[in-house]
């Protein structure tokens, strides 16, 4: 779980964030973006069809404050979400009660279904080649900006 960072942390923070160089921000980016799609490809391949909404639930968001490269992935919400019993008023709904989004059973199993995960085998991978991408983006980068300046 991570915590916001106080005033002090998050200015230190964007001082040492101004001080990368462009392209190797540019190799991050880049080997950020690779990894969110990679993710969410080898997950929807993941997701039976009969699972509905599912697949189409998955998603890459960037989601990146100023000074920071962040993409969230995530799966379910609003496509699969279902009331769960008759009699459910539309303003309860709109209100969150009586919803149930069936994500979460898949990925995790109910007491009548065995879990069938998804998300967390494919996020496991892709973080590990996520920290490949970024090594090799930067070397790469590293090595641009020698050729441009030699001394």
């Amino acid at each position: 779980m991570t915590r916001p960072l106080n005033a002090a942390s998050l200015a230190r923070l964007r001082r040492r964030f101004d001080l990368v160089p462009d392209q190797m921000k540019d190799a991050a980016r880049k080997a950020i973006d690779e990894t969110a799609e990679a993710m969410v490809a080898e997950m929807r391949r993941a997701i039976d069809t009969r699972h509905g909404n599912l697949a189409a639930s998955v998603r890459a968001e960037d989601v990146s404050p100023e000074h920071a490269i962040r993409v969230r992935v995530s799966a379910g919400g609003r496509l699969t979400t279902k009331k769960v019993r008759k009699g459910v008023k539309d303003h309860d709904a709109q209100a969150g009660r009586g919803l149930y989004d069936y994500a979460m059973a898949i990925e995790y199993g109910t007491q009548n279904a065995p879990p069938e995960a998804f998300f967390r085998p494919t996020r496991d991978r892709q973080l590990k080649r996520l920290g490949f991408r970024l090594r090799n983006g930067i070397k790469k980068a590293l090595a641009g900006m020698a050729s441009q300046n030699p001394e």
